[in-house]
């Protein structure tokens, strides 16, 4: 359980206990707790000192935002929610698309874009531009003009609920709610919206007969895609501008000198001879990436050479859940042996993983670098990759 998790949980405790509860936390853990009137409650919320040191952009990070948001929206005021959104909205909403949505529906319904600057009011109009045409998003279609004058806005859905602000007609919100009630007002058959207006962050009810849904800007939405798209791409050794004498930006381990070798047009550094063998090759990943795909050739000798490793889990804890070795005519994945029948070729590997009903897929295509595609394809169901790849980072080994 996370600290936001238990900070929600002490919510649902008795009132008269929630101190003692808080009280006993504190002294077992060792970590502080805030005591606050939030809405008329008093709210017991504990101390994350270990938020600050997650790297910005990363999957934790935008993880640990996206709980601090979405459980936080019960008890947290609006400038604490403020400052986590600004946090999120910067990172990339790919690899936790769901939890991400949720988290910013939530937050921005109990105002928590209210004290944005400027700036944070542009990336948070794109990212929504970017969401309302997305099919697959809770703010698909949510885009919408107000369609008349001098219209008010109401704290709930309803003209018993007293008026939150008003709108002069024509300004762009975006839709976070509908209420499931249908009424007629003024001769139109419709329902009650909850809005957000981004130019103040305000938050409110307004009958739908007053609003007009509009496509999202394609324009925005490409941008936003293509710019989200590279961030989800894993970052490659860079192998044109390296000198032998250090390793690659992004190297982990010792280093083994070794030299730099051009085939077929692609720079790279040899893993595996007579004079250079290496113990650890290694790149952390911190999020659950997607793709990987690397080349590899086999030059000459009769050894079988450990090309690629996967672990997964906790720093302390981690598995080895896929292998590869290759040899001068034949591919081996962990432990299964393909004939390539080719002493020399340079092989394309990509490595897809999914989330699959009964745990992580891997399918791995094992292509030649010119010519027509020869696939080798491998599927395999790791249960335990549904809890390794949980609990990150992953490491990228050569050997």
């Amino acid at each position: 359980m996370s600290l936001a998790e238990f900070n929600f949980h002490l919510l649902t405790v008795p009132s008269e206990k929630r101190e003692k509860v808080a009280s006993r936390f504190a002294e077992k853990s060792g970590l502080k707790f805030f005591k606050r009137e939030v809405g008329g409650r008093t709210i017991f919320t504990f101390e994350d000192r270990f938020f600050s040191f997650l790297p910005e952009g990363s999957f934790l990070k935008t993880r640990a935002l996206c709980k601090k948001l979405f459980l936080g929206a019960e008890y947290e005021t609006v400038d604490v929610l403020s400052r986590y959104l600004v946090k999120l909205i910067s990172s990339n909403p790919l690899p936790l698309y769901n939890e991400y949505n949720q988290a910013l529906l939530k937050s921005l319904s109990v105002g928590s874009a209210k004290e944005l600057d400027e700036n944070g009011r542009s990336k948070l109009s794109k990212l929504l531009e970017y969401f309302s045409g997305k099919e697959d998003s809770p703010f698909n279609g949510s885009k919408a003009v107000i369609e008349g004058k001098n219209l008010n806005v109401r704290t709930g859905p309803g003209t018993e609920n007293p008026i939150s602000f008003q709108f002069k007609g024509g300004e762009i919100v975006f839709i976070l709610d509908r209420d499931s009630r249908t009424e007629t007002i003024a001769g139109k058959r419709g329902s009650w919206n909850q809005i957000v207006d981004l130019r103040n962050g305000n938050v409110g009810w307004i009958f739908s007969g007053f609003l007009k849904n509009i496509p999202s800007d394609l324009s925005i939405s490409q941008t936003m895609e293509e710019y989200f798209r590279a961030l989800d791409r894993s970052p490659v050794w860079d192998f044109e501008s390296w000198k032998e004498a250090s390793p690659p930006n992004g190297f982990q381990g010792e280093y083994h000198p070794t030299e730099k070798i051009a085939l077929d047009g692609d720079s790279g550094m040899v893993l595996h001879s007579s004079k250079s063998k290496y113990d650890l090759i290694c790149r952390s990943v911190d999020e659950p990436f997607r793709d990987l795909e690397f080349y590899v050739s086999f030059l000459e000798g009769n050894e079988t050479i450990p090309v690629f490793t996967l672990l997964a889990g906790s720093p302390g804890d981690l598995r080895k859940t896929f292998e590869i070795e290759m040899d001068k005519e034949s591919i081996s994945i962990n432990r299964n042996r393909y004939i390539t029948g080719d002493n020399f070729s340079k092989r394309r590997f990509r490595l897809n993983i999914q989330n699959g009903s009964s745990g992580f897929q891997a399918a791995l295509i094992v292509s030649e670098k010119n010519g027509p595609f020869r696939y080798r394809f491998l599927e395999y169901n790791r249960p335990y990759f549904r809890n390794t790849m949980e609990t990150l980072p992953s490491y990228v080994e050569g050997k």
